[in-house]
């Protein structure tokens, strides 16, 4: 496993643990901004990464001092790019429990200003 391969892993499990912890302790409108930023953090960090192989792959081919061919600067770029996928994929889990733990919270809240509203409704007819 590479250095990146590794650091993009740690950022998806801290990733999924800031996700779930917000979820748990917060519960207003203030949950949906910090979900949308920590969510995708695996792929930021994988795009760092991504320049970070290409910046080596171009480095690497120059320093060969040969004129390189088209296929290896697509190679390179493709070996980079696995990164990304891989980032891509991790953030599924995060993502899934966020959209759930969302959607339940906000079925709670709406069936609760419901309740809240139907003593109203009863005052009112009377």
């Amino acid at each position: 496993m590479s250095q990146s391969t590794l650091l993009v892993s740690l950022t998806a499990v801290i990733s999924f643990v800031m996700v779930l912890f917000i979820i748990v302790r917060t519960k207003g409108p203030s949950s949906s901004p910090a979900l949308l930023l920590i969510v995708p953090l695996p792929i930021f960090v994988s795009i760092v990464c991504l320049l970070r192989g290409i910046v080596a792959s171009a480095s690497v081919i120059a320093a060969t001092g040969s004129n390189p061919a088209l296929a290896e600067w697509a190679g390179a770029i493709a070996a980079s790019c696995s990164e990304l996928a891989f980032a891509t994929l991790s953030t599924v889990p995060g993502y899934l429990v966020a959209m759930t733990c969302l959607f339940v919270q906000s079925i709670q809240a709406g069936s609760s200003r419901q309740q809240l509203r139907e003593p109203e409704r009863c005052l009112s007819a009377a």
